[in-house]
């Protein structure tokens, strides 16, 4: 999510990256199914300069990260000492990575991870859903970066940040958030209240999220999932504009 990604994790989680794009009804993490071509949508495309109009009813926004951006950053397997950053990209090259840094003590692109690509289709449209693995310090806050060659997909946006995981046996307190049955847009690639949920997730200070299943409606496909460009009946019910970049 835009200024705080959540880590999202469930004994394997989504991701959000959350890996999500994942879906099924358990809960756990599962390869999205492919899409039947019987049943693809012709998808509404946002101009160049703009993403799809806010659910409020607001003028549309000019988005703020690269248009090579396809599916904005979010976190799985945050556990121990590690991480495991998500995004998806155009298909355009092979060379993505991940800057990062401890957040408040050196900048977030003090280091750096490549990543490994695996291409998905997306009502047909060839990307590359990218995996980078970080192995971090427990409890502790970092912030980052992702790239395509020299490209920050992130443009003027700032740095997602993100704390690892508590070690065990700690006392501390903290705050996670919990949901399910979510995904879902209507004929014009739509919901209102999921993003306003979503939003409000992105301003709590919870650490991470627990999905409890039934994610990407109807079927859990790369379509239902979707990306930040198409928009539709069935699609990009996860990582449209609206949701997932909050």
């Amino acid at each position: 999510m835009k200024r705080s990604v959540l880590a999202m994790r469930l004994a394997c989680l989504l991701l959000i990256g959350i890996t999500l794009p994942a879906a099924g009804g358990s809960g756990a993490v599962v390869q999205a199914r492919p899409d039947p071509p019987a049943k693809e949508a012709t998808p509404t495309m946002p101009p160049p300069d703009a993403t799809s109009t806010p659910d409020d009813g607001g003028a549309a926004l000019a988005p703020t990260y690269h248009r090579d951006l396809l599916r904005y950053p979010y976190l799985t397997d945050v556990t121990g000492p590690y991480a495991t950053i998500n995004w998806a990209t155009v298909d355009t090259s092979l060379n993505g990575y991940v800057r990062w840094g401890e957040a408040g003590v050196e900048s977030c692109t003090a280091h750096t991870t490549p990543a490994g690509a695996t291409v998905i289709l997306v009502n047909r449209v060839r990307e590359y859903q990218w995996k980078a693995n970080l192995n971090l310090r427990p409890n502790t806050r970092y912030c980052y970066r992702v790239y395509l060659d020299s490209i920050n997909l992130l443009g003027s946006d700032s740095s997602p940040s993100f704390w690892t995981q508590l070690p065990p046996n700690s006392g501390q307190a903290f705050s996670f958030a919990v949901f399910g049955d979510w995904g879902m847009v209507d004929a014009n690639g739509r919901n209102p209240d999921q993003a306003n949920v979503l939003a409000q997730i992105a301003r709590s200070s919870a650490r991470f999220a627990v999905t409890t299943g039934d994610n990407g409606y109807p079927a859990g496909s790369q379509n239902n999932y979707g990306d930040l460009v198409q928009v539709g009946p069935n699609l990009s019910g996860v990582f449209g504009p609206a949701f997932w970049k909050v």
